[in-house]
């Protein structure tokens, strides 16, 4: 109840000091910015593990499992039945 867990990138930065109102977990995403975005930055970022495509759906650790594979398909599914 008195730390919250920092996640960068799907990497672990640390467990800091909170309160018990604080969320348990901060995740933030790898983001390249347009200044940063040529394709030799993007390789080399990419192989340090700390960015991901744009589009990835579950690119957040919070989604691994089914949960938006099966919201796709659902969504997906009503639409077509209508």
């Amino acid at each position: 109840e008195d730390q919250t867990l920092h996640m960068h990138s799907g990497h672990p930065q640390g467990l800091f000091p909170s309160s018990p109102q604080a969320p348990r977990v901060v995740v933030t995403n790898g983001m390249v910015i347009p200044n940063y975005s040529k394709p030799d930055d993007w390789e080399k970022f990419n192989a340090l593990g700390v960015s991901q495509y744009g589009q990835m759906t579950a690119g957040s650790y919070m989604y691994i499992g089914p949960q938006g594979i099966v919201h796709g398909t659902t969504i997906t599914v009503m639409n077509a039945a209508r």
